[in-house]
């Protein structure tokens, strides 16, 4: 087995492997069914767009054995501070007797790799998914991740939604400064390049009173979403989305539809704290989006709190 550690494009031998190893696994979408990711033929570029990333590959006779991705990121902690954190992903091993080995492997390789000192990591799994981080790391040298908060992947149809509010459009330091003042008693990644990853130009929003904010981009230049037995998912996501009030909150998602729909996107992607979901669904009021539930897994993070992630991330 030969651990390949990709920073940049890979070989298209290489690719054209990834691609098909990538065929054989799928992913839980709240009750709507499932999907299938494609990163492509440049496969790291997902992850270098949020950072200093690499991924992993497990290769043996030029079949793919596993997938494991990382990128150090910056961290929003409650209370203001920031940090850096090891935001790992991609964890894929194909089922069998060297599945173990495989992980072993890939799981030494990247703590070899951390080029920082870091003591705070963690990752997002899809509720659903049949195998999560409690069966597999707190052994064999692999940290143990613990579940550290809830949240929600709702997918909104943009046709349909109300209009929003006029003159939400920001300066990307304009929003920014508004997303670190609303999620400042949150957990919140920052930093990160999405026009490397975005198809569009990011759109950065505000509302006036400063209540809600986020930026709609896509990830089509990284990650494609395909429904399994289906089409392509084409969506556009909400990023950096953070609100005061679940009104604010509802219509800073109507002007981000109606964004996306001028986009020819037909649906919008974004990520919610779980205990929010209620109120926010409440004030959006039809027609009410796909939602589906995902758990925030990590290490060195233990003080309670909710957590902000960007769904063009995941």
């Amino acid at each position: 087995m030969r651990i390949h550690p990709l920073v940049q494009r890979p070989s298209a031998r290489l690719a054209a492997a990834l691609e098909e190893f990538e065929r054989a696994f799928s992913y839980p979408l709240g009750q709507e069914g499932r999907f299938r990711i494609s990163h492509g033929e440049d496969y790291t570029r997902f992850f270098r767009a949020m950072g200093n990333a690499v991924v992993f590959v497990a290769e043996r006779e030029g079949k793919v054995l596993g997938t494991l991705g990382a990128a150090v990121r910056g961290l929003a902690r409650p209370g203001g501070e920031s940090s850096h954190a090891l935001y790992v992903c991609d964890l894929k091993v194909v089922p069998g007797a060297a599945a173990g080995n495989c992980l072993l492997r890939l799981s030494a390789a990247l703590k070899s790799w951390v080029p920082v000192p870091i003591g705070a990591a963690f990752g997002v799994v899809m509720d659903g998914t049949r195998t999560t981080p409690e069966r597999y790391t707190g052994r064999f040298g692999i940290p143990a991740f613990q579940e550290i908060a809830k949240i929600a992947v709702l997918r909104l149809p943009c046709d349909g939604a109300r209009p929003g509010p006029a003159n939400c459009s920001r300066t990307e330091s304009e929003t920014l400064a508004t997303y670190g003042r609303l999620v400042r008693d949150c957990y919140a990644t920052t930093g990160g390049d999405p026009a490397e990853r975005s198809a569009v130009a990011p759109v950065w929003l505000s509302l006036a009173t400063g209540d809600a904010c986020a930026m709609v981009e896509d990830t089509r230049k990284a990650k494609r979403i395909f429904s399994v037995g289906g089409s392509e998912l084409q969506s556009a996501h909400l990023s950096y989305f953070a609100f005061e009030s679940a009104r604010a909150g509802a219509e800073l998602l109507f002007a981000a539809c109606e964004v996306a729909r001028k986009m020819d996107f037909p649906a919008l992607f974004c990520a919610v704290p779980a205990s929010r979901v209620p109120e926010l669904l409440q004030a959006l009021g039809s027609p009410a989006p796909g939602i589906a539930p995902a758990t925030v897994y990590g290490m060195g993070l233990s003080e309670p709190a909710v957590w902000h992630i960007n769904t063009s991330e995941i």
